[in-house]
């Protein structure tokens, strides 16, 4: 079977890939919550590290690595130039100015917008880490464990198996446009957008047809004929999503005394 088929996941024999589908939905939860606890990226950002660590465990590949830190050092940088301009954020002493534009950014600021910037790439990243080490069709089940519909699991199964299969349509098009002689790189920023247009509708046609091809495919099957659904191979939970599950929520009674006992981990703020 072809990676395509996959979607994001990567098929490997790890613990973490072995872990039972509720158990890593467990964990994004605590991770999420844990995210949104800390305002203070000075805890926020072990969050993070733990991250990584289970990335590493679970033997995700350089590429995935680097989809990882690209997109989040982007955002984190974009966060800390404009977040900080807020006015309630323009208090305590200021650690460094922009020539020219005259920005002013404190200490408060720059942890305030470093710490909201975190508490959105935390959950992504463990997001992410799920759907590459659980299988598709074993993420639908799940869902449905939780009892949730089991149209919800396929919605977004299906919606991240078209991201490779986008990103592929995308290339083989702009390949074909420039060996037909579009210069997609020349010229003004509206020229650049208007040379694009050679790309997205073709690409938009394309995925129409795939959208009307999977519907077609799933009403001949008499997909949602039934609310619920049988599975081949039944989820069960086993010693180590036990021990999995348990340390989640020991992190996060630490988290939490941390927090709300010790009263440490936030960036106080006047709104």
């Amino acid at each position: 079977m072809s990676a395509e088929a996959y979607g994001l996941y990567l098929p490997k024999d790890t613990i973490i890939h072995r872990l039972d589908p509720r158990a890593k939905i467990l964990w994004f939860i605590v991770v999420l919550a844990s995210s949104i606890a800390f305002s203070d990226p000075r805890y926020s950002i072990w969050i993070y590290a733990s991250l990584i660590i289970v990335g590493l465990v679970a033997r995700l590949t350089p590429k995935r690595f680097l989809l990882v830190f690209a997109n989040s050092a982007i955002f984190i940088a974009a966060c800390m130039v404009f977040w900080p301009r807020r006015p309630q954020l323009q208090v305590g002493p200021v650690i460094f100015e922009l020539p020219i534009l005259h920005w002013k950014y404190t200490e408060i600021g720059l942890l305030y917008a470093l710490g909201k910037a975190i508490l959105i790439v935390n959950p992504i990243t463990a997001m992410l880490i799920i759907f590459s080490t659980t299988f598709p069709r074993d993420f639908v089940q799940g869902i449905m464990r939780l009892g949730l519909p089991y149209k919800a699991g396929y919605i977004l199964m299906i919606a991240l198996r078209f991201l490779p299969v986008t990103v592929r349509e995308t290339k083989e098009i702009i390949e074909a446009q420039m060996s037909r002689g579009l210069e997609i790189e020349r010229g003004n920023i509206i020229k650049r957008i208007r040379n694009y247009i050679p790309i997205f509708v073709p690409l938009l046609v394309r995925m129409v047809k795939e959208t009307v091809q999977l519907g077609m495919s799933m009403e001949s099957r008499c997909f949602g004929a039934k609310k619920q659904r049988t599975f081949l191979h039944e989820l069960r939970f086993t010693t180590i999503d036990y021990i999995w599950s348990a340390g989640c929520l020991l992190a996060f009674a630490v988290v939490l005394f941390i927090r709300f006992y010790l009263k440490m981990g936030y960036v106080a703020v006047a709104w």
